[in-house]
Protein backbone atom coordinates (compact mmCIF):
# COMPACT_ATOMS: atom_id res chain seq x y z
CA UNK A 1 0.00 0.00 0.00
CA UNK A 2 1.32 3.42 -0.94
CA UNK A 3 0.83 6.51 1.16
CA UNK A 4 1.95 10.12 1.02
CA UNK A 5 3.85 11.39 4.04
CA UNK A 6 4.18 15.00 2.90
CA UNK A 7 4.88 17.17 -0.11
CA UNK A 8 6.46 20.54 -0.82
CA UNK A 9 5.09 23.09 -3.25
CA UNK A 10 5.89 26.58 -4.38
CA UNK A 11 3.31 29.25 -3.53
CA UNK A 12 2.02 29.10 -7.12
CA UNK A 13 1.11 25.41 -6.66
CA UNK A 14 4.08 23.79 -8.36
CA UNK A 15 4.81 20.59 -6.42
CA UNK A 16 8.56 20.15 -6.05
CA UNK A 17 8.88 17.12 -3.77
CA UNK A 18 6.77 14.20 -2.58
CA UNK A 19 7.73 12.09 0.45
CA UNK A 20 6.09 8.70 0.10
CA UNK A 21 5.92 5.33 1.80
CA UNK A 22 5.19 1.82 0.56
CA UNK A 23 4.09 -0.73 3.18
CA UNK A 24 3.43 -4.46 3.05
CA UNK A 25 3.04 -7.09 5.80
CA UNK A 26 6.85 -7.33 6.29
CA UNK A 27 7.68 -3.65 6.62
CA UNK A 28 7.91 -0.42 4.69
CA UNK A 29 10.10 1.69 2.44
CA UNK A 30 10.13 5.48 2.57
CA UNK A 31 11.61 7.71 -0.06
CA UNK A 32 11.46 11.14 -1.62
CA UNK A 33 10.56 11.95 -5.20
CA UNK A 34 11.96 15.26 -6.43
CA UNK A 35 10.12 16.67 -9.41
CA UNK A 36 11.73 18.65 -12.21
CA UNK A 37 10.41 22.11 -13.03
CA UNK A 38 7.79 21.90 -15.77
CA UNK A 39 8.35 23.39 -19.17
CA UNK A 40 5.07 25.29 -19.07
CA UNK A 41 2.70 26.76 -16.54
CA UNK A 42 -0.04 24.39 -17.78
CA UNK A 43 1.30 21.61 -15.55
CA UNK A 44 0.90 23.59 -12.33
CA UNK A 45 -1.90 22.14 -10.22
CA UNK A 46 -3.62 24.52 -7.81
CA UNK A 47 -3.08 23.23 -4.29
CA UNK A 48 -6.85 23.17 -3.75
CA UNK A 49 -7.06 20.50 -6.51
CA UNK A 50 -4.33 18.22 -5.13
CA UNK A 51 -5.66 14.90 -3.87
CA UNK A 52 -3.64 12.20 -2.07
CA UNK A 53 -4.83 9.64 -4.63
CA UNK A 54 -3.39 11.74 -7.46
CA UNK A 55 -0.06 12.05 -5.68
CA UNK A 56 0.01 8.29 -5.08
CA UNK A 57 -0.73 7.61 -8.74
CA UNK A 58 2.02 10.02 -9.75
CA UNK A 59 4.51 8.34 -7.40
CA UNK A 60 3.58 4.88 -8.70
CA UNK A 61 4.24 5.89 -12.29
CA UNK A 62 7.38 7.89 -11.50
CA UNK A 63 9.44 5.71 -9.17
CA UNK A 64 11.97 3.21 -10.38
CA UNK A 65 10.39 -0.11 -9.44
CA UNK A 66 7.03 -1.76 -9.37
CA UNK A 67 5.13 -2.96 -6.32
CA UNK A 68 6.74 -6.38 -6.78
CA UNK A 69 10.22 -4.81 -6.77
CA UNK A 70 9.43 -2.94 -3.55
CA UNK A 71 8.07 -6.15 -1.99
CA UNK A 72 11.37 -7.89 -2.83
CA UNK A 73 13.40 -5.03 -1.35
CA UNK A 74 11.41 -5.17 1.88
CA UNK A 75 11.75 -8.97 2.03
CA UNK A 76 15.50 -8.79 1.42
CA UNK A 77 15.87 -6.19 4.17
CA UNK A 78 13.78 -8.28 6.59
CA UNK A 79 15.92 -11.36 5.84
CA UNK A 80 19.15 -9.42 6.35
CA UNK A 81 17.81 -7.97 9.61
CA UNK A 82 16.82 -11.44 10.87
CA UNK A 83 20.34 -12.66 10.11
CA UNK A 84 21.94 -9.71 11.93
CA UNK A 85 19.67 -10.30 14.92
CA UNK A 86 20.75 -13.96 15.06
CA UNK A 87 24.45 -13.10 15.44
CA UNK A 88 26.01 -13.28 18.90
CA UNK A 89 28.50 -10.79 20.31
CA UNK A 90 31.50 -12.05 22.26
CA UNK A 91 33.93 -10.16 24.46
CA UNK A 92 37.50 -11.36 24.96
CA UNK A 93 38.81 -10.95 28.52
CA UNK A 94 42.41 -10.10 29.42
CA UNK A 95 43.15 -13.78 30.08
CA UNK A 96 42.09 -14.72 26.55
CA UNK A 97 38.75 -16.24 27.49
CA UNK A 98 35.63 -14.97 25.85
CA UNK A 99 32.02 -14.64 26.89
CA UNK A 100 28.82 -14.10 25.02
CA UNK A 101 27.12 -10.82 25.88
Amino acid sequence: MYSIISFKAQPDGLITEINWCYTNNQGSIRSKLTLPNPGSLDSIIPLSNVLPENLIDFVRTSIDGSQEVLDIKISDFATAQEYQNSLLTYVIDEDGSFVNL
